[in-house]
């Protein structure tokens, strides 16, 4: 199946999957008619879309984005974007239809994230500041543990390895 997708579809040469809900599964993205990924700096999140066939294989799942997180990443050359699908647009003449994909970097979650000062306290003793000690990567992976699941949103947080 996979060869005649490739045949059918072409290479897929960004190296886009897509992934379901918890990333145990994907599926290589190939044949897209159009794609771009811009990356942002700051507190913007990065953008894309993807222009693919309405009859490709993968068209079902990647529409779902109305009721469901469908997440994608793309790889070139050790550059590495994820993101999911924000929205999409069929549109073309009969025989010809396509789907163009907007994308969304991981990142709006970490923008629109309703954090507490003190994740582990009620909310009528927390203070507006909470003091924490320690490496910056862990002091930040603590409060994203905390504070992520409000979201609704599939969130995995790899630790930093132990180095001690």
């Amino acid at each position: 199946m996979v060869a005649d997708i490739n045949e059918r579809y072409g290479p897929n040469p960004l190296n886009i999957m897509v992934h379901n809900n918890d990333y145990t599964q994907h599926m290589r993205l190939t044949g897209y008619i159009d794609v771009e990924f811009n990356e942002e700096f700051g507190f913007n999140a990065g953008t894309g879309t993807i222009t693919i066939p309405a009859d490709h294989p993968l068209a079902k799942r990647l529409m779902q984005a109305h009721e469901d997180v469908v997440p994608i990443t793309a790889e070139y050359n050790g550059w590495y974007w994820t993101g999911r699908v924000d929205s999409y647009v069929a549109s073309g003449k009969p025989g010809r239809e396509t789907i163009t994909l907007t994308l969304i970097d991981d990142k709006i979650q970490l923008a629109n994230i309703l954090a507490f000062a003190s994740p582990n306290m009620s909310l009528n003793v927390q203070k507006k500041r909470d003091h924490q000690k320690g490496p910056l990567q862990n002091v930040v992976y603590h409060y994203l543990a905390h504070n992520l699941p409000r979201s609704s949103v599939p969130v995995y947080i790899v630790m930093p390895p132990n180095d001690g």
